[in-house]
């Protein structure tokens, strides 16, 4: 039987009147919200054809207001979860009910999933650069310099040390690659990092209690997890720093309220599908919108029918505030 199933049976009393919201938190009882990345390795790419289609529709002006309305660290929040929501409403649904969602099909979730990477470089390229505006390359330079040195300090020491505690059999056992004495370069210094790490947690959690204590003694434990983690993270933040001062071609706010309304246009297109269903099916879930809600579902009032109605329809409100440019929420 299905998560949703069984969260449709379990509301006490049941309100048989109102269509059912799968929220995040209810769904994270059972499956925690994955990330993006993984999202995207697990549905793919989108097709041609599937893009092509989704953005038939699409009115540029009416979406870039829409996106000059909402933050892009929250739509960023929001798709995950809200990926995960629908797919689980889908997977709960019978073929009767399947072909009731019109407009909908799961090969819209590579489409919204690509959008979304695309929102997150450009949001990430437009943090560098303000973050770069108040760095000078001396500094950010020096920065950059003294975390790759720690780093590498750090990661030989380390290297060495586990060598002298532990062979190489260990950990082919364990299913670990070998990793570089010296890594060529920082993305490969920051990956070796991040895999140090791992295997010697996962290393140090194999041993016996005793044998744990004596590690951690040693600083062979979980404070030298959390310094190469560290160390790593340094290394990543401060070569993210230096290369926004070097980058020629800046996102502007635009570009950025632009992506903003593509991703919410195809959010949109999921979310009316499921709406518009469960107005005919109360069984059907609704996907639950998280952060980005108030885009979409604005005042409901009761209908004659006992189903609640938004106020218009659940086309988001895109009318700029006539005074002033609208302002991230």
């Amino acid at each position: 039987m299905s998560f949703a199933h069984d969260l449709y049976n379990s509301l006490s009393p049941h309100d048989a009147s109102k269509p059912l919201h799968l929220r995040n938190e209810a769904a994270n009882d059972a499956t925690r919200v994955i990330t993006l990345d993984a999202l995207v390795a697990q549905h793919g790419t989108a097709s041609a054809g599937q893009r092509i289609l989704t953005f038939a529709g699409y009115d540029p002006a009416a979406s870039l207001a829409l996106g000059q309305k909402v933050a892009s660290e929250r739509i960023l929040r929001a798709v995950p979860g809200f990926v995960q929501s629908a797919g689980q409403s889908w997977g709960a649904l019978t073929p009767t009910q399947r072909a009731r969602v019109v407009g909908f099909a799961p090969s819209l979730f590579p489409v919204l999933l690509g959008e979304t990477l695309s929102l997150r470089d450009l949001n990430d390229r437009y943090d560098r650069a303000a973050r770069a505006d108040a760095l000078s390359r001396a500094r950010a330079a020096s920065n950059a310099h003294a975390a790759e040195r720690h780093a590498r300090h750090l990661y030989a020491d380390a290297y060495a040390v586990v060598g002298e505690y532990t062979t190489a059999s260990q950990w082919s056992s364990l299913g670990f690659a070998t990793l570089p004495a010296s890594p060529a370069d920082t993305d490969r210094l920051t990956l070796a990092l991040d895999t140090l790490a791992a295997q010697v947690g996962h290393w140090h959690a194999t041993l016996a209690p005793e044998a744990r204590e004596a590690c951690d003694e040693i600083n062979l434990g979980d404070a030298l997890v959390r310094a190469l983690r560290e160390a790593a993270e340094s290394v990543r933040k401060t070569q993210c720093e230096l290369a926004g001062l070097t980058e020629t071609t800046r996102v502007t706010q635009r570009q950025l309220d632009t992506q903003d309304g593509r991703v919410l246009h195809v959010v949109r297109m999921i979310y009316t599908a499921f709406r518009l269903a469960a107005r005919h099916d109360r069984t059907i879930v609704v996907p639950d919108l998280g952060e980005i809600e108030s885009v979409f579902v604005r005042d409901r009032r009761p209908s004659s029918d006992g189903v609640d109605e938004v106020d218009g329809t659940d086309e988001p409100d895109t009318t700029p505030t006539p005074d002033a440019p609208p302002q991230p929420q």
